[in-house]
């Protein structure tokens, strides 16, 4: 779909073209715009909620010996990690956790992306950890 900019009104000149060469101009595209302006009128306070939880995920994925997280200096709510196992491969890794509810991106063959946002809390954290140990 693209990208979201939030940039001061007087830059707006310089940034229209980057609007469009990154989909801003699709039909459908102010849907999306809709919900990336409502999260960014009602739900910037607690971003920092959501970089707080994406360390606790990394933490405790950390406790797994067949993952390998990666650590980035700027906080943010994502957390890359790396799946080791020696017993299953990382698609039937993908796919056993599917089958129990746990959902994340596959960026490449053993490397994935977990994200935190509202409705991802601690709590939840905590059984997503027991499922994937249980994998």
């Amino acid at each position: 779909m693209g990208a979201m900019l939030a940039f001061k009104e007087s830059f707006y000149e310089r940034t229209e073209r980057l609007k469009h060469l990154f989909g801003g101009a699709l039909r459908q595209s102010g849907i999306i715009a809709a919900a990336g302006l409502y999260a960014l009128e009602n739900h910037v306070n607690r971003l920092a909620e959501d970089h707080d939880n994406a360390m606790y995920l990394a933490n405790r994925l950390s406790e797994i010996s067949e993952i390998q997280i990666e650590y980035h200096e700027n906080s943010t709510n994502r957390v890359f990690f790396t799946w080791q196992g020696k017993n299953i491969f990382s698609l039937q890794f993908l796919e056993r956790c599917i089958e129990k509810g746990v959902r994340f991106s596959q960026v490449d063959q053993n490397r994935f992306r977990a994200v935190t946002y509202l409705g991802i809390n601690k709590k939840t954290i905590d059984k997503v950890i027991t499922i994937m140990k249980d994998i």
